[in-house]
């Protein structure tokens, strides 16, 4: 298993394994990459380009076009280098949808997505 999540633990690495397994992900080495914040700055850029490339592939084809979602499991903003929010506010930037999950709440989730162009403004929560 990759540095960046057998560094986490044993448990994190069975949840990972397993993740993977059920849902058929590939899993993407990046040669080199260490468990430090050069290497996981290596890993987020490796996924998104390669989610980014198969997104491309996708929309070659016939029907609406494909979209990305990033899944990005954070406590929130860490002081200092924080990679994980890095890179989901960099894919927010250039409009893919952003699904947060704090792994230290109950099952909920906050979305950042861009709204689309003409779409009208969000209701008063009034």
């Amino acid at each position: 298993m990759a540095a960046s999540v057998a560094d986490k633990g044993p448990q994190w690495e069975r949840r990972c394994r397993t993740l993977t397994a059920r849902t058929g992900a590939d899993l993407l080495p990046v040669p080199g990459a260490k468990a430090d914040d050069e290497g996981f700055r290596a890993v987020n850029q490796a996924i998104l380009d390669h989610a980014r490339g198969r997104l491309g592939d996708a929309e070659q084809g016939a029907g609406d076009p494909e979209e990305l979602g990033v899944v990005a499991v954070t406590h929130g903003r860490r002081a200092g280098e924080d990679d994980t929010e890095a890179a989901a506010e960099s894919a927010a930037a250039v409009g893919h949808l952003v699904l947060r999950l704090d792994p230290t709440q109950s099952p909920s989730a906050g979305v950042t997505s861009p709204r689309p162009e003409g779409a009208g403004e969000a209701p008063d929560a009034d």
